[in-house]
């Protein structure tokens, strides 16, 4: 994977789809919050699953930052590459002259 731009590239693919399935928990967890019951416990349990949401959507976040990072990392990778290849066929041409 060092060197291989896709490869690359599929991690930052699958940091985007863990990042998607984690706002989609997210999501599910928030609808507790509209429980119908009063009481102290369930004001602790609202404010519990609160910070749950907040915590998620906070990692989420992070992996589409690591997402991002890795497909700049792609990037640069692939440019090296294609600067090695051009540098190796512009060597190659002058020792055939």
């Amino acid at each position: 994977m060092v060197g291989n731009p896709e490869q690359i590239r599929a991690v930052a693919a699958r940091l985007r789809h863990e990042a998607d399935q984690l706002r989609s928990v997210s999501v599910r967890v928030g609808a507790t919050r509209g429980i119908a019951w009063r009481s102290a416990a369930a004001n602790a349990f609202r404010e519990r699953v609160a910070e749950a949401v907040h915590g998620e959507r906070r990692v989420a976040q992070l992996l589409e930052d690591a997402a991002a990072a890795v497909e700049r990392h792609a990037a640069a990778v692939e440019r090296v590459l294609d600067e090695l290849a051009r540098l190796a066929q512009e060597a190659a041409g002058r020792l055939g002259h």
